[in-house]
């Protein structure tokens, strides 16, 4: 083996502040790793979602949020006229419609608002 391979399996490495990170599968960390027949491959970490999970539960929750306080601000009756008028409209307008359409969620949160404001 050559000496920076000797080096980088070495506790001096570690000590240094290089990292070993193993083949890119098992970890998702940037490194390299040697191949079977000895050849040192550097690996780069795949590509990581720019959202994740808790990122896409705080993003449904401020949009029920929105849409409550939407229906509030507007009123029941009035909201549900503009949800007609939008269902008229075009294939944009329908699917903003479905999708502020009054669920559970929202509709318990706006009742939640309205108690809250007196």
């Amino acid at each position: 083996m050559g000496k920076w391979f000797d080096f980088m399996k070495s506790n001096d490495a570690r000590k240094a502040g290089f990292r070993i990170a193993p083949k890119i599968g098992r970890d998702r960390t940037p490194g390299w790793h040697k191949e079977g027949d000895g050849i040192i491959v550097l690996s780069d970490a795949p590509p990581q979602p720019s959202i994740g999970l808790r990122g896409f539960a705080c993003l449904v929750a401020a949009f029920l949020v929105f849409k409550a306080s939407v229906i509030v601000w507007l009123g029941p009756e009035t909201f549900q006229a503009a949800l007609g008028e939008l269902e008229g409209g075009a294939l944009f307008d329908r699917l903003a419609a479905l999708i502020m359409a009054p669920d559970l969620v929202s509709q318990a949160l706006a009742g939640q608002i309205i108690v809250f404001l007196g």
